[in-house]
C-alpha cells in the first residue's frame, strides 16, 4: 500500500517541457520568450536598457549565473517571467550585490566543467557540481582582488586554450595545465605588464582556434607561434585579427 501522503514531488516534475528563450538586459530585467528565437533578433526594451545575454533553454532547465564577484546563482526556467512585458528585475530572484553585474548565463549541464577567468588573467577549472546554490545569496567560487572582476565562465570543449589581452598578445597551452579547484582566486593564465585578459577561446588541437578577420572567419591550425605555457606573455596576434581584441566579434 502506497502512503499518499509522503510522496515527494518535485515541482520541476509538474512543469511540462517546453523550448524558451531566456532574455537578460542591461540592467538586469530577466524575462522568457516561448521557443527558440534567434538570439541576433532585436528584443525589446525599455528605453535606456539594450541586451546583455540571451540563451536558449527548456522549460525543466536549471540557469546558472555567473556574477562579477565571482558568484553562482541559479533560477528555475519554470519561474523566470514570461509574455510580453519587460520581465521583472533578477535581484527579485537572487541576491546580487549592488555593484555586481553578470557575467555569464548557461543552461545547467551534468558532468561537465568550466573555465572561469578574472580581467587580470587568473583562473581555475570548475566542476558542474560546485556551481549549484542552495539558496538565492548564491555561491561564492571566485575570490576576486580589488580592481579584479570576473569575466570568463568558458564550457571547456577541447583540450587548448587561447587568450588574448588587451596588449593583443596570444597565447596557447593545454588545457590540463589548469588546476580544478572547488574555490580560490586560481593560478595566473596569461602575464600582462599593462591591461589585462580581453578574450579566451577552448578548442581542439586538431581543429585549430577561429578569430574574426574582414569578410568572415580565419582558422589557424598552425599554433607554433603561440603556443607556450601557463602564466606566459604570448606572441602578437595575427594579421587581421579583429580591432576589439575579441576572437569572434
Amino acid at each position: 500500500e502506497v502512503d499518499v501522503e509522503n510522496i515527494d514531488i518535485s515541482m520541476e516534475a509538474l512543469v511540462e517541457k517546453e523550448p524558451i528563450t531566456v532574455i537578460l538586459s542591461q540592467k538586469g530585467w530577466i524575462r522568457c520568450m516561448k521557443g527558440y528565437i534567434s538570439l541576433t533578433e532585436e528584443f525589446k526594451f525599455k528605453d535606456d536598457d539594450s541586451l546583455l545575454l540571451a540563451i536558449h533553454a527548456q522549460t525543466t532547465d536549471k540557469i546558472i549565473l555567473f556574477d562579477s564577484a565571482g558568484k553562482f546563482f541559479n533560477v528555475n526556467a519554470c519561474d523566470i517571467p514570461s509574455g510580453r512585458g519587460f520581465g521583472q528585475p533578477l535581484r527579485l530572484m537572487v541576491d546580487l550585490g549592488n555593484n555586481d553585474t553578470i557575467t555569464d548565463m548557461f543552461v545547467y549541464e551534468p558532468k561537465t566543467s568550466y573555465v572561469i577567468a578574472s580581467n587580470k588573467g587568473y583562473g581555475f577549472v570548475v566542476d558542474e557540481n560546485h556551481l549549484i546554490a542552495q539558496t538565492r545569496q548564491g555561491r561564492k567560487i571566485m575570490n576576486v582582488a580589488d580592481g579584479e572582476y570576473t569575466m570568463f565562465c568558458k564550457k571547456v570543449t577541447g583540450d587548448m586554450i587561447a587568450l588574448v589581452g588587451e596588449n593583443r598578445k596570444i597565447l596557447i597551452f593545454k588545457m590540463e595545465e589548469i588546476p580544478t579547484i572547488a574555490r580560490g582566486h586560481g593560478v595566473c593564465l596569461q602575464k600582462y605588464k599593462d591591461g589585462g585578459l580581453s578574450d579566451m577561446q577552448i578548442f581542439n588541437e586538431a581543429d585549430g582556434f577561429s578569430y574574426s578577420r574582414s569578410g568572415g572567419i580565419s582558422i589557424e591550425k598552425d599554433l607554433l607561434t603561440w603556443l607556450g605555457h601557463r602564466a606566459q606573455v604570448g606572441k602578437l596576434a595575427p594579421f587581421g585579427f579583429s580591432k576589439n581584441n575579441k576572437f569572434l566579434k
